[in-house]
């Protein structure tokens, strides 16, 4: 069979073929190196303690921006068990996201080769860190320049128009607040570079007050809450001029050659495109695309790292800008099924390598975590400790550094460490529990204190042999599972002082 690349009904083959392959890693494995996933899954949990319970120490915040990813975690909650509803989650994600990029490559008629090899950029830092509100947001965006930038927006009446552009900046902040800054500051820029759709930008601007407003109220609120925190560069806007720091936040998931390989790759099909098309450049880029590619990557390079409690600040726009990049600049000029066909092969290589590198993970760096999760009583009170640190197989800084929280997603424990603690969280403590042990200990397991313990029916510590055989060591930590990377200890010195914690 023929595909034709270049027709609907083509296209849409061809982003099946790409959610089949990128499918492979989430359902290969039980636990996915995601940072956050747990914490976002133990959200659920905590919605349903708070809403079959008036006197639970939570408040649901229901109407709020970045929480729009909920609804999708809340209907695999429903739907699958708690150890699967993060996995499912991100890979519907993932569906989404690969929707939104072929949907506008099929709207501005850019090669779907090009939407294709672009979809890679998914399994990026965002994905490692588990930013669901994020990487759904995106497609939200593909979708607002998709319908504004399309031909037939144009054409609608004013009163439709005014309608569409109200769901879709709501799409955008509920979403995450930081693709509604970024179509803000996309709306903006477009009306000065092309001057010619001014005309239409009443309709688009009438639906910004309302959301911007609200947007407003909700950052006072949480800044109110304390939630801020100092700004960090940590590397400074020339320093990431570096090919080495694109390729350590292009992709940046997995260890080894394939991923800087895969990245020459994508230069070269850049230079190629532009050298083929040196003639007749300004006829095969595409501007609308393009200005807000430049407006990602100009975000990678200029903002903090951190900031406001915000991590990767800077680093997750480089993805973002590098699928626009691809599909707004031209392809090189080869046949269309050898470009199809070549970028296809691309895409389900990096999803293989990426499925081995997660099987590893999992046998390796998460071995002992289903005992684990079996062997904790039901309502306990977990300390969790990452000695782990680091993968052998992954670039991610901290991959486990949420891990114990499964014992919350699945068990109903209460963490030393929830993201309940923060107020921009669906759902949080209100007012904030106390936190009398030792602050940070999911960063920084090595400034435990003993008295810490106290508090705590059980430990969930992840760690090399060596690691645990100095904890049995302490005579404070007794075994309960004894194999694996991850155990679990019953602290000796829980409620030691007649105290026990939260």
């Amino acid at each position: 069979m023929i595909i034709d690349t270049g027709g609907r009904k083509g296209r849409a083959l061809l982003m099946l073929l790409v959610c089949a392959a990128a499918a492979l890693p989430f359902l290969a494995v039980k636990f996915a190196p995601v940072t956050d996933l747990p914490q976002q899954v133990s959200q659920l949990r905590l919605l349903a303690e708070a809403s079959g319970d008036p006197a639970s120490p939570y408040t649901v915040e229901w109407l709020a921006p970045n929480h729009l990813s909920y609804a999708l975690l809340g209907l695999c909650w429903a739907l699958f068990s708690p150890l699967a509803v993060g996995r499912i989650a991100l890979c519907l994600t993932a569906f989404i996201f690969f929707a939104g990029v072929h949907h506008l490559a099929m709207i501005r008629n850019r090669p779907v080769s090009s939407a294709i090899l672009s979809s890679a950029f998914f399994f990026g830092p965002s994905l490692y860190w588990g930013f669901y509100g994020f990487l759904l947001g995106f497609p939200m965006f593909l979708f607002f320049v998709s319908e504004v930038a399309g031909e037939d927006f144009e054409k609608r009446p004013f009163g439709e128009k005014t309608a569409l552009g109200f769901a879709l900046w709501g799409l955008l902040l509920f979403s995450h607040s930081l693709w509604f800054a970024a179509g803000l500051l996309w709306f903006g820029l477009r009306l000065i570079f092309f001057r010619e759709k001014r005309r239409f930008a009443l309709p688009l601007a009438i639906g910004i007050l309302p959301f911007a407003l609200f947007a407003g109220y909700w950052y006072l609120k949480l800044r109110d809450s304390g939630f801020e925190s100092p700004s960090k560069m940590a590397v400074m806007p020339w320093e990431r001029l570096a090919p080495s720091w694109f390729a350590e936040w292009s992709l940046g998931g997995l260890e080894g050659w394939f991923e800087p390989v895969f990245l020459v790759l994508v230069l070269i099909w850049i230079i190629a495109g532009l050298w083929q098309a040196r003639g007749e450049i300004r006829k095969r880029v595409d501007p609308e695309l393009l200005l807000p590619a430049g407006l990602f990557l100009l975000a990678a390079l200029l903002l903090p790292y951190v900031s406001s409690n915000t991590t990767l600040f800077a680093q997750r726009w480089l993805s973002p800008a590098l699928v626009l990049l691809l599909l707004g600049l031209p392809a090189p000029s080869i046949k269309p099924l050898a470009g199809t066909a070549l970028a296809l092969a691309a895409f389900a290589s990096l999803a293989l390598f990426t499925t081995i590198a997660w099987k590893e993970v999992e046998k390796n760096e998460y071995s002992g975590l289903e005992e684990v999760l079996a062997a904790l009583p039901d309502n306990s009170s977990v300390l969790g400790l990452d000695y782990l640190q680091q993968s052998k197989y992954l670039k991610t800084q901290r991959p486990f550094l949420q891990t114990f929280a499964y014992a919350q997603a699945v068990k109903g424990a209460t963490l030393s460490f929830s993201f309940a603690d923060y107020a921009n969280s669906l759902v949080y403590y209100s007012p904030k529990r106390e936190r009398p042990w030792t602050r940070q200990l999911t960063w920084f397991p090595q400034n435990l204190k003993t008295g810490d313990l106290k508090y705590f029916t059980h430990v969930i510590a992840g760690g090399t042999e060596e690691t645990h055989a100095s904890l049995r060591k302490t005579g404070y930590f007794e075994p309960v599972t004894d194999s694996g990377a991850w155990r679990l200890y019953r602290s000796k010195l829980w409620g030691s002082s007649g105290e026990k914690g939260e």
